[in-house]
């Protein structure tokens, strides 16, 4: 299940545990080849390719977001120099006309001084309101991630090959409790 609403972090970590896993999956595909039988080793051979190309589409998608959502950034971050090179100007220009320059320049010191005032206090509120919660949350998050790992793969184990339709379900549970967990840890951190 991919978030609805992400960050970018939460999207980078999401697509990477995907790719780590079809990796595993390819790897292991790859490495059982040799033992399948003749009958299906044609059939096995085509699934193969498939995933390997499916794999290689993921992971390629996952690139060229990242290249996008970079570039948007770039983009972004140059139109606001642009702005405040345009700002500067405007104020140089203003400086030079009036010959004043030290009672805008206080208040230019004062409201940066102000901004970073503003972070500092946000920035310890957020943490100190947050630490324990994301502590205590951390703890819930890795406790039930060890119980869905156990018990999923206690269930896989005793299912044995004639349970694979199990096994798929509780990989796609694995998967949506990590969904969760980023989607927890997003919400820890707001």
């Amino acid at each position: 299940m991919t978030p609805v609403s992400h960050t970018v972090h939460e999207l980078t970590l999401w697509s990477k545990a995907r790719l780590d896993e079809l990796d595993g999956a390819v790897s292991a595909m790859e490495g059982r080849m040799a033992e399948t039988s003749e009958a299906v080793r044609l059939q096995a051979h085509l699934a193969l390719l498939d995933a390997r190309k499916w794999r290689e589409g993921f992971r390629a998608r996952a690139r060229d977001l990242r290249r996008t959502v970079d570039s948007g950034a770039n983009q972004a971050k140059h139109d606001l120099d642009q702005a405040w090179n345009e700002f500067e100007t405007a104020f140089n220009r203003w400086v030079a006309a009036t010959g004043q320059d030290a009672v805008e320049l206080t208040a230019r010191t004062r409201a940066q001084l102000g901004a970073w005032d503003r972070l500092l206090a946000s920035t310890k509120s957020k943490i100190d309101a947050r630490a324990n919660e994301m502590e205590a949350g951390g703890l819930r998050m890795l406790e039930d991630a060890a119980s869905v790992q156990s018990s999923q793969l206690q269930k896989m184990q005793a299912a044995g090959a004639a349970a694979y339709a199990a096994w798929v379900e509780a990989l796609n549970q694995s998967r949506s409790a990590f969904d969760q967990a980023l989607q927890a840890t997003r919400t820890y951190l707001k």
